[in-house]
């Protein structure tokens, strides 16, 4: 059995770091998810994270395209449940 880094997701150029780089923003209809993913910390601080998370729209992830949008979602809405635990 041949093992191959690909195997792995291990790039032979940048190793573990993903390549391409990866998303820094899903496409329009997810704006709101950047959006709060970019104030997160400011929202923990003022105390406001869940009150912002629970207010979030209810968003279709089926629209969701390719493996880069599915990761920058896992990122953010991962993210999301951290901060509101």
């Amino acid at each position: 059995m041949s093992l191959q880094l690909t195997d792995f997701d291990v790039d032979p150029v940048t190793g573990f770091l993903p390549n391409p780089d990866p998303l820094t923003r899903l496409p329009l209809y997810f704006a709101e998810w950047d959006r709060i993913g970019a104030q997160l910390s400011a929202l923990l601080l003022a105390g406001q994270a869940r009150r912002a998370l629970a207010t979030m729209p209810t968003l279709d992830p089926a629209r969701l395209c390719g493996r880069h949008e599915l990761e920058r979602a896992m990122l953010l809405l991962s993210t999301f449940v951290n901060a509101y635990v």
